[in-house]
């Protein structure tokens, strides 16, 4: 049995162990997350036997160190640290230890490259790769806390109405909802506990999560300790024109989503199709590859290609 072939078994087999890993890690966060609906609705705290108890705070966020937050994508704030938990770090070294792994075996095999170049090749590869996931990630984050908006207004005009001050309203809106627009809440409650006023914990919530209901009710709130005021009418009509906003974006989604995807196949076909006749036949560049506008013709059809997504999705971005 030849060197290379051991190496490959022992690249699969880790390969399939890591699969695995991921596998059980999702299924344990799915159980967790089921665990806590569960307990949403029976009345009782979701926490483990390790997890601590309500009256434990955590002083701090789990996120990435602070020297390399600059290199994550969009406003990398509170808001994504609180996304990039430690077994997001842990799925990100392992995805990237694996595509270089395997960009290295391919150009040393394969185009007979020196490993180094294959190894840097595949760094940037895992760093685009990466950023784009995370990316993704933030925005997934961003769109279900906008969507839970309308619920915890709702639940705290009810604890306003019933004599509740804010504070406890966003507390108990941390406690009784799940996801992240949750653990937003809930960090704010905190911030509040530990001596910030309420107006400026709302108004960095509302910048950490970018959504212009959450800087309305910011203001709301500022107005109302500055001026006086029914303050649940303000956030009833405020709750209204959310729910209102969110139907006008969802039309706008299933109007412009026929386009989206033609954009998107206009887009990445040629790039399939380019795939398919050099996997069919090999050598169908073969009578101009070695001609001086080769290169420079492949430059240019990668500009044009990469102009024409630009535009696609310029045309299918309704703000």
């Amino acid at each position: 049995m030849s060197l290379a072939l051991i190496f490959s078994l022992l690249v699969g087999a880790g390969l399939g162990l890591i699969v695995v890993a991921i596998c059980y890690s999702r299924v344990l966060h799915r159980r967790a997350f089921l665990q806590a609906v569960i307990a949403r609705f029976s009345g009782r705290p979701a926490t483990d036997g390790d997890a601590p108890s309500p009256d434990q705070v955590t002083l701090r966020r789990d996120g990435p160190p602070s020297w390399w937050r600059h290199l994550l994508p969009g406003k990398w704030d509170d808001l994504n640290m609180a996304a990039f938990t430690a077994e997001m770090r842990r799925i990100a070294l392992v995805l990237t230890l694996t595509i270089t792994t395997l960009v290295m075996i391919l150009f040393n095999a394969l185009l007979d490259i020196n490993i180094l170049i294959g190894a840097v090749t595949g760094l940037l590869l895992s760093a685009i790769i990466w950023y784009f996931w995370m990316k993704m990630r933030s925005t997934r984050r961003l769109l279900r806390i906008e969507e839970g908006v309308p619920e915890a207004l709702d639940m705290i005009v009810r604890s306003l109405r019933v004599g509740l001050p804010v504070s406890s309203a966003l507390h108990a809106v941390g406690q009784e909802l799940i996801g992240p627009l949750a653990e937003e809440f809930g960090e704010t409650s905190r911030r509040i506990s530990y001596g910030q006023e309420p107006v400026s914990a709302l108004r960095e919530m509302a910048d950490r999560c970018r959504n212009q209901s959450l800087r309305f009710l910011a203001a709301a709130v500022a107005l109302q300790s500055s001026t006086g005021g029914n303050l649940a009418e303000v956030l009833e009509r405020l709750c209204a024109i959310a729910r209102g906003r969110q139907q006008l974006q969802r039309k706008v989604r299933s109007i412009t989503a026929e386009a989206k995807w033609s954009g998107r196949f206009l887009s990445f076909f040629p790039i399939g199709a380019t795939v398919m006749l050099l996997a069919i036949n090999p050598d169908y560049f073969a009578e101009i590859s070695d001609k001086p506008f080769f290169i420079p013709m492949l430059c240019v059809v990668a500009g044009l290609l990469f102009m024409n997504m630009m535009f696609m999705r310029w045309l299918v971005k309704i703000e």
